[in-house]
């Protein structure tokens, strides 16, 4: 059981494992897989566009994007609100495309959920929800909840309706928005995996997704995200890009306390880039003492499950 009040802030590397691109990839497979003709996805896509929006406006749309010198598509489209729906749509139909329920479970990644599962199961499917772990997600995709639903479900052979009872308990807040309900969070909510190709499925996922420039610092989402901060223990950040605005608007009226730490994983990161991320929490960490909370970003070179596992005791 995790009895330590820990949140865990999640960003785009920690869905890497399972096939979920970077914010660099997803524009890849948008511009390569999507918007071409005759590509992957292209004709499930096309289908999913309102008449208003030809091929004409595709093409326009990918030579935009093309020729951005933008790295990702969400800050290309702060500039290119014309292009938000048909945007969010390619978004969307790279995103379900890598929903694979088995592949949550595959031996053969490096899967923290399953590190993190270990850590918070008990002798009864009831005590999960005694765990003191929160999970503020930057992301869209629902692969998380759908493995502790699943794996809770198999583990201690119960009807979907007893697990569901319990994963609506379980604290999770998708800052950005998510792609689409799940069976438990709404009526006409789907399964993992279950229709990355239906055209309904592209809208709804659609619809979930709230780009960067979007979102407002008094969103009820980031309001509770804060609040998580503000009682947790222990901040552990996840494959997270340490985008300015997104550690503002978390950050933002955070007064730290002692007792507190921040963590996070810096995979692939310089030294220089390592110290202006530390930068950037620095006024955040002061406690009313003026002594700083600890603050550790490290391990440049691990993975998310190898970073948990060199530094964090669950």
């Amino acid at each position: 059981m995790i009895t330590k009040p820990t949140v865990l802030v999640l960003g785009a590397g920690a869905s890497m494992h399972l096939g979920y691109p970077s914010g660099r990839s997803l524009m890849v497979k948008i511009l390569d897989d999507v918007l071409l003709e005759n590509s992957k996805y292209y004709s499930t896509f096309l289908l999913s566009l309102p008449n208003t929006i030809n091929k004409q406006f595709i093409n326009e749309f990918r030579n935009a994007l093309y020729f951005s010198g933008m790295g990702s598509i969400d800050t290309f489209l702060e500039g290119r609100p014309e292009f938000d729906l048909i945007g969010k749509l390619a978004i969307a139909t790279v995103l379900l495309a890598c929903e694979s329920g088995p592949l949550l479970f595959s031996k053969d990644i490096d899967n923290w959920y399953e590190h993190l599962y270990h850590a918070m199961v008990d002798t009864s499917l009831e005590s999960f929800n005694e765990n003191k772990l929160s999970i503020i997600t930057f992301n869209y995709d629902k692969s998380i909840e759908w493995y502790l639903f699943t794996a809770l479900q198999h583990k201690y052979g119960k009807r979907a309706n007893e697990v569901a009872k319990v994963m609506m308990k379980f604290p999770i807040i998708h800052v950005h928005g998510q792609l689409g309900n799940l069976p438990w969070q709404s009526k006409d909510g789907s399964s993992y995996g279950a229709n990355w190709n239906d055209v309904n499925s592209l809208h709804n996922a659609a619809k979930g997704i709230k780009i960067i420039y979007e979102a407002k610092d008094e969103d009820e989402a980031f309001a509770g995200a804060r609040e998580m901060l503000k009682n947790a223990n222990r901040i552990i950040f996840l494959g997270f890009g340490y985008n300015n605005t997104n550690i503002r608007r978390l950050m933002m009226n955070f007064s730290a306390r002692n007792g507190q730490s921040i963590d996070g994983t810096c995979y692939g990161m310089t030294s220089l880039e390592v110290s202006n991320v530390i930068g950037k929490f620095s006024p955040f960490i002061q406690t009313t003492d003026n002594i700083p909370i600890p603050l550790s970003i490290n391990y440049p070179n691990y993975t998310v499950l190898q970073f948990l596992r060199a530094s964090i005791n669950f």
